[in-house]
């Protein structure tokens, strides 16, 4: 199956782990492999049940539990993509990245404080590798919990660490929200 794949050829690649878990219904890679070939096809209907009978199979199966994890984070399910993240996180090697995925959870489950603790760990044990993107979901949850000084901080620093290609019209906005804010209402015309 590996083989058809490196070939582009998902039909035999499809049949081989088919084969495969005719043989042994057991094999969470095989499962998890069926279910790359359907999200290469944006299939979810087919490529979720698999990544299920992966962890089914094992699990702590890694591949499919970020998998699922990201299927349903950006599905908006947040209930079910923090179970598959606490999963995640028990099952796999400790990295930063459980901890970008705990900060962005907190985000869009409105658990500001939290958000911004684990964002501002990461920024300490990261320095200067943290994404800049940090510095802008903190100014997100100041900005949330009314505190428009800490927030301006935060956007003033993202401004300052992210390269400026990956700006974002609402990135002007919210600097300029929070400078008008702040009194500072000349400087937000013309951020605005």
């Amino acid at each position: 199956g590996d083989a058809y794949r490196k070939q582009l050829d998902g039909s035999n690649a499809f049949k081989m782990y088919t084969q495969a878990l005719e043989l042994d219904p057991s094999l969470a890679e095989a499962h998890h492999k069926l279910g790359e070939i359907f999200k290469s096809q944006k299939n979810s209907e087919l490529y979720v049940p698999q990544f299920i009978d992966a962890v089914k199979a094992d699990e702590n199966y890694v591949p499919s539990l970020l998998e699922l994890y990201n299927y349903y984070f950006y599905a908006g399910n947040f209930d079910e993509a923090k179970q598959y993240m606490d999963k995640y996180i028990a099952a796999a090697d400790p990295s930063s990245q459980t901890d970008y995925m705990k900060a962005d959870l907190y985000y869009v489950t409105k658990k500001y404080p939290e958000a911004i603790q684990t964002a501002l760990k990461i920024i300490q044990d990261e320095g200067d590798s943290a994404k800049p993107r940090l510095y802008k979901m903190i100014a997100y949850c100041y900005d949330e919990q009314s505190d428009s000084v800490k927030a301006l901080q935060a956007i003033n620093t993202y401004f300052t660490k992210e390269n400026e290609k990956n700006y974002v019209m609402k990135d002007f906005d919210l600097k300029a929200s929070l400078l008008e804010k702040n009194d500072q209402k000349n400087d937000a015309l013309e951020w605005y």
